[in-house]
């Protein structure tokens, strides 16, 4: 009976559902997704490179061309000139969003002119290679492909990229707090992930997806015109029509071509809605960007006295700024600065200075709650680092790019379902709410936080270790010829494999942002959040880095014949960091848990600051 009582109160949890939705909200939330989609896409893009490049270039360098990403984990930086800086007839965020997206969409179509990204990627052999082809061998054909590849333009190109990106999801982060409700804000996170998950798996599919498909009923073509042009040889007609396929259905330029005009119209569009936000007029002063209500966010610079004005209908507490259930019309039409008022007589007076969010960064990263979290954020994705690895070493045994191309595309299913189902996201899948049996915050109920993170850290350990007994599998079986129904089975077991990690990612990922709603102090929220991420994002950066960039040292092989290989004697390099990652993670993922444990021990004050200014 304790399970069955269980199981109703997780259904009562969250009561989203039954939530009024007018036509204003439904179209804030289908902005918010259409951003974060369009956001999603150039990072699709990117994805896509290390696959492309797989047994063209070493691993090494595929680990440099992973630093491109490096500007999430360091957004934080340049996050308060954001607040700051505005031209406030445009609006707070559209100020930012606007110039970056054109930019953004600018530098597609850059990329996308004269095939300019296909050929960094696949640059032509040269004339004196071709010549020199019968005297050399086609070796020197793959060597060359491999030497001209331009991999400095190709990392400048996304490095720029991502920085523009980085910059948006600040400025798209800053509106979805405004542009919702703020009974609706707490959602904002599905959106960010939902949303940017499926402009990225779009990008994979239809850059490697679609021509995997288009190649598989390419060879069914060929395969049954051969068949068909025996039977014209035999009319001896001359009539018959050969299915030639020799340029993929889909260019990573063409795409970028398509998606950079879309970027620029939709930003076209974006110029005539509305800032419904921070860039309302109004007396009081313009630092109040987010506020927090049921502890979302608010602005980093707000000082520690202000005053609340009750409205006739509703109440705010001062304490969690929790609104009444019956207040929710009152917020549809007042903005954020007329709920709150500063008492600038005890407060400071005039604009606050932009380094004050730098000081108040300070005095977060010091206390001792944020210190062990901080060490869990930064550590714990280590285990988990030769994930990447794996792939590619898949691909170079013998695992058809096509095959990948097309299984790795049903995550974008996990991508979209998973995050709407685990923070109960109704709003996009009306009859989703039937599907939260294991919804997170059911668990988080029933085991708490610590537990809960734990669960999640174990389930992509084993993830791991399924992963890396698969590439085991993967190594001998393309040694053989196999029938169809093994074929079958090992396409099963590989979507299993894929889908299981990703779910166990997603996973790891919510559970993270759960803590950080629990822990983060509501009167800096917005620089508590940021901080968080940042962490988060930069902790799960570097292990992929280092995990890409030791591949090659770490691998051992001999010389036979003044050949080196691996086939007769060797080691390779992703199976040494495997090891070392299960081993460890046996030992020392059960300290974590004391950790975890230790997270809950510390009371609410310890998290907050006690001075703002």
């Amino acid at each position: 009976m304790g399970f069955i009582t269980d199981l109703k109160n997780s259904f009562v949890l969250n009561k989203f559902s039954e939530e009024n939705l007018n036509r204003k909200d439904i179209g804030s939330i289908c902005l918010l997704l259409l951003l974060y989609i369009l956001q999603g896409i150039p990072i699709g893009i990117q994805n896509t490179i290390p696959i492309m490049l797989n047994n063209r270039v070493s691993y090494s360098k595929i680990a440099i061309l992973s630093l491109v990403t490096f500007p999430f984990s360091i957004k934080l930086l340049w996050a308060p000139i954001l607040d700051f800086f505005y031209i406030k007839r445009i609006g707070k965020r559209k100020s930012w969003i606007i110039p970056v997206q054109v930019i953004c969409g600018l530098l597609l179509l850059y990329g996308s002119y004269d095939k300019r990204m296909d050929k960094w990627l696949f640059p032509a052999p040269s004339d004196t290679v071709t010549a020199n082809l019968a005297e050399e061998g086609s070796s020197l054909l793959n060597k060359t492909s491999t030497t001209q590849i331009m991999s400095g333009k190709i990392f400048l190109f996304f490095l720029v990229l991502y920085f523009l990106l980085a910059t948006q999801d600040i400025a798209v982060d800053g509106w979805a707090l405004t542009i919702l409700r703020p009974h609706l804000r707490l959602h904002a996170s599905a959106c960010n992930s939902a949303g940017q998950s499926f402009g990225a798996n779009l990008a994979f599919f239809l850059i490697l997806g679609s021509n995997s498909i288009f190649n598989t009923m390419c060879k069914f073509s060929k395969t049954f015109h051969n068949h068909f042009e025996s039977f014209c040889s035999h009319l001896k007609t001359s009539d018959c029509v050969c299915h030639k396929c020799v340029d993929p259905v889909v260019t990573i330029s063409g795409f970028m071509r398509f998606f950079g005009i879309i970027i620029l119209i939709t930003t076209f569009f974006l110029m005539f809605k509305k800032e419904t936000a921070s860039s309302s007029t109004s007396n009081t002063p313009s630092t109040v960007s987010e506020v927090s209500y049921n502890d979302t966010t608010m602005d980093l610079t707000i000082p520690d006295s202000f005053n609340y004005r009750k409205h006739k209908d509703a109440g705010v507490s001062s304490h969690n700024m929790d609104v009444v259930k019956d207040s929710s019309e009152i917020f549809e039409l007042e903005s954020v600065r007329e709920i709150l008022e500063y008492d600038l007589e005890t407060g400071i007076k005039g604009r606050f200075r932009m380094w004050n969010s730098y000081k108040t960064l300070k005095k977060v990263i010091t206390l001792p709650p944020i210190k062990t979290l901080a060490f869990l954020l930064l550590t714990k994705y280590l285990f988990f680092s030769p994930e990447n690895p794996i792939d590619l070493k898949m691909l170079s045994y013998g695992l058809s790019q096509d095959l990948y191309a097309i299984t790795k595309s049903f995550t974008i299913v996990v991508d979209i379902i998973f995050p709407l189902v685990l923070f109960n996201s109704v709003f996009i899948i009306p009859f989703i709410h039937k599907l939260t049996l294991f919804q997170t915050s059911y668990y988080i109920v029933l085991y708490g936080i610590s537990n809960t993170l734990y669960r999640a850290l174990i389930l992509r350990f084993a993830s791991l270790i399924i992963s890396t007994v698969f590439l085991i599998l993967t190594k001998y079986y393309y040694k053989h010829d196999h029938y169809t129904e093994t074929n079958f089975v090992y396409v099963l077991i590989l979507s299993f494999v894929i889908i299981l990690r990703r779910i166990s990612q997603l996973l790891n990922t919510v559970t993270d942002v759960a803590l950080f709603n629990k822990v983060s102090d509501p009167k800096i929220g917005a620089i508590y959040m940021t901080l968080l991420n940042t962490l988060a994002n930069f902790g799960g950066f570097y292990p992929n880095y280092i995990a890409l960039l030791l591949v090659d040292t770490l691998t051992f092989s001999k010389l036979f014949g003044g050949v080196a290989t691996e086939k007769k004697l060797g080691i390779n390099g992703v199976f040494v960091e495997c090891v070392i990652c299960i081993i460890c993670g046996f030992w020392l993922i059960p300290r974590f848990k004391l950790m975890f444990e230790k997270l809950d021990q510390y009371d609410e004050r310890d998290w907050t600051i006690e001075d703002y200014t």
